[in-house]
């Protein structure tokens, strides 16, 4: 559940809209690292690159300027933290050597492989209060579908439209789900009891929905048309508006304000 300002690997602060941002120390000094998901402890979650010359990815906390390396019983396997929730319980993906890439939980220091559909890929993106986990996996057939995992028993999400690929995002702790589907174009789409719906029927420009929060305010990205470039948009109740006047992207939203980021910036945009 996203309810912060993250930022990592930013040299010196940037102001938002009052809001700092300071770098996160990575496990090797002067690399990449991002920040994906914050808890209300102030725990956060994302990866940070090795210094071996493989540049290998390890999921990572931080918390209080300390630094947790959760990848490193992967051995050479890039790892990434998608999400944390206030439980500490963590969420994520393992791409191993060959293509491909495993959807885990960290819990209590133990990880635990999610079951996937049979096919190649799965990711877990994000875990609510409840520990309901979503994400997405390959079927046996390549198709991607979305998945909910409660208890350790996995579930599809399926798409409006039978056999076109489709990922979930986000979740919040209603269980409703956001995430989009993809034939030619990707539409966003949105899972209620399991049921999903496009989240804008009646507009043929691309879209993709990134996060939700209690009140059902969703955020992400939408196509325009007219200038041939992506823009943030915030929906609430079958109503819909732009976040921002340039291209972007809105990647949460908490109860009081939309975050997410525009092409000229490393760190995130606030959207109040």
């Amino acid at each position: 559940m996203l309810c912060s300002l993250i930022c990592a690997n930013v040299v010196g602060a940037q102001h938002e809209a009052g809001f700092s941002a300071a770098p996160l120390r990575t496990h090797w000094s002067g690399l990449a690292g991002t920040g994906k998901s914050i808890n209300q402890l102030g725990e956060i979650v994302g990866y940070s690159e090795s210094d071996d010359g493989l540049y290998i990815e390890h999921a990572s906390k931080w918390h209080l300027g300390n630094l947790t390396d959760l990848g490193r019983d992967f051995g050479h396997a890039d790892s990434h933290a998608a999400a944390i929730n206030n439980a500490g319980l963590i969420v994520g993906r393992v791409s191993w050597g060959a293509p491909g890439s495993q959807a885990v939980l960290w819990k209590d220091g133990v990880i635990e492989e999610l079951q996937g559909l049979g096919g190649r890929f799965s990711a877990a993106n994000d875990i609510n209060e409840a520990g309901i986990i979503i994400g997405s996996s390959d079927g046996e057939n390549g198709v991607s579908y979305g998945c909910r995992w409660e208890n350790g028993l996995v579930t599809v999400l399926e798409p409006t439209v039978e056999g076109v690929d489709c990922g979930a995002k986000a979740i919040n702790n209603v269980g409703t789900v956001v995430g989009w589907q993809r034939d030619y174009n990707s539409v966003a789409v949105i899972w209620v009891d399991g049921n999903p719906s496009l989240l804008f029927p009646n507009r043929s420009s691309e879209s993709r929905a990134y996060g939700i929060n209690d009140s059902g305010s969703i955020v992400g990205e939408i196509f325009n048309d007219e200038d041939g470039e992506w823009y943030p948009f915030h929906w609430q109740s079958g109503e819909w508006e732009y976040l921002a006047d340039r291209p972007g992207r809105a990647l949460g939203v908490n109860s009081l304000a939309a975050r997410g980021r525009t092409p000229f910036s490393c760190a995130r945009q606030l959207y109040a």
